[in-house]
């Protein structure tokens, strides 16, 4: 990365012998979680907010994405809202809508872990409707589920539980029980 080949070393490094795929190796097999933000850092311009630009569009979605969870695995719930945040706008240019609606789920449990209940609402809302758009059964499940749970937490208990049936009714109807 010091010699500007950021997409080599993020290729050949970082995904080749640091995360290794779905093996998730340092994060899932070493628990190394701050080393893995450490070596996240190597792909930002300005840290959680803007990777660089020598990376394709699939690696800073794929950096800012695992920023994300790293930060939020880390504790860091209040700085992993950024890159979460830029990885759900790049992705609904993609109209990807399965992964949209997992990454607005994402900022509705950050927002919900800090408080910000309001917005919590707003983003589970959404990743609602863009779980729908995938025509996905277990995306619209996941996400109602998480909604109906920051409902809850808001306080409304009679929306919530309509919610949940919602996410009910999909599983009977899909013939998961």
């Amino acid at each position: 990365c010091m010699a500007g080949k950021h997409q080599e070393a993020f290729d050949n490094v970082y995904l080749d012998r640091i995360h290794r795929g779905s093996e998730q190796y340092i994060m899932g097999k070493l628990g190394a979680t701050g080393v893995n933000l450490s070596c996240l850092s190597s792909f930002f311009d300005i840290l959680w907010g803007k990777p660089v630009s020598g990376l394709d569009d699939n690696s800073k979605s794929f950096v800012l994405r695992w920023a994300g969870f790293t930060l939020r695995a880390l504790g860091r719930i209040s700085e992993a809202v950024q890159p979460a945040k830029e990885v759900l706008e790049a992705s609904k240019k993609d109209k990807s809508w399965d992964g949209v609606s997992v990454d607005a789920t994402h900022i509705a449990e950050l927002n919900l872990m800090l408080g910000d209940v309001a917005s919590a609402q707003t983003y589970g809302e959404q990743a609602v409707t863009f779980a729908d758009r995938s025509g996905d059964e277990w995306q619209k499940i996941g996400r109602r589920t998480i909604f109906a749970k920051v409902l809850h937490q808001f306080g409304d208990f009679v929306k919530s539980k309509t919610i949940f049936n919602d996410a009910e009714s999909i599983i009977h109807k899909a013939g998961y029980t």
